[in-house]
């Protein structure tokens, strides 16, 4: 096997354990998804957050923010409101129970900081590692809007 090869094999690897942590974390908020929380943390950190702010926020398609709003509405974990001067937009605010689950989300997220953060400090070349994690990132975001696309 080649490096290159050895490389993607333990990338699968990761990203499957990422899959299963993640489904594990997520048990944490009961029905509420990975992307649902990650919804109620970009909320709770734009102002005036609406779906093209969150869609922008989040990295993700004004129609999938739209189907997550839907179901925190749904769900009781948001609020919908309208400025007076301008009934034709929406915002979105948490609740209080909105507001616990972000809570809990920025706890969980510190502990792994930690250990990523000490992991990460172990490699000499951090240029490298961010090229290639900004590479994959975009690669990532690319296949995401070509699958939604896909569904129209």
């Amino acid at each position: 096997m080649n490096r290159i090869d050895a490389i993607y094999a333990i990338l699968i690897k990761v990203f499957e354990k990422g899959e299963l942590l993640s489904k594990h974390l997520g048990r944490n908020f009961g029905d509420i998804s990975v992307s649902e929380v990650h919804c109620i943390e970009q909320i709770s950190r734009i102002e005036e957050a609406n779906v093209t702010k969150l869609s922008e926020g989040m990295e993700l398609t004004r129609g999938a923010v739209s189907k997550l709003t839907k179901k925190l509405l749904q769900k009781g974990v948001i609020e919908k409101y309208q400025k007076p001067e301008n009934k034709k937009e929406i915002y979105f605010k948490l609740n209080d129970q909105g507001k616990e689950i972000c809570l809990k989300h920025h706890h969980e997220h510190q502990k792994l900081e930690e250990g990523f953060k000490k992991l990460l400090a172990r490699y000499e070349d951090q240029e490298t590692l961010l090229l290639f994690l900004t590479d994959l990132n975009e690669a990532f975001k690319e296949m995401m809007e070509r699958e939604t696309e896909n569904e129209h």
